[in-house]
């Protein structure tokens, strides 16, 4: 997921955490750690739809507060 003008941080994935969902950083996975820090991973391959629009729902709120 790619969103303008956010850099998201570990701080930052730790809160959305804690508010329910549990996406990943794309930065963890790049060989400069500071590239892609506007993209997150979004696992779902264990979630039923609910879930994912539920995490999804949790993002926003979280992104728009």
């Amino acid at each position: 997921m790619r969103h303008m003008n956010v850099t998201f941080t570990n701080k930052m994935l730790k809160e959305i955490e804690e508010m329910g969902a549990k996406f990943y950083g794309v930065w963890a996975h790049s060989v400069d750690k500071n590239d892609h820090r506007d993209k997150l991973l979004i696992g779902y391959g264990n979630l039923s739809e609910i879930e994912i629009e539920k995490g999804i729902t949790i993002l926003a709120e979280y992104l728009f507060k």
